[in-house]
């Protein structure tokens, strides 16, 4: 949930900024980037505890 509002936050950011391209792409590789980051968190939480 959280990591899908990251990535569409970037996305949105990133329209916003398009016409300045290389701070859209920073953008949605920022969002893409955390939006990984959570979810690799979450997973490896869940892991943990039905370990």
């Amino acid at each position: 949930m959280m990591a899908g509002l990251f990535l569409f936050y970037s996305i949105a950011l990133g329209a916003i900024a398009l016409k300045q391209r290389i701070l859209a792409i920073s953008f949605i590789i920022l969002g893409i980037f955390l939006s990984l980051l959570m979810l690799w968190h979450l997973a490896t939480d869940t892991l943990k505890i039905n370990w």
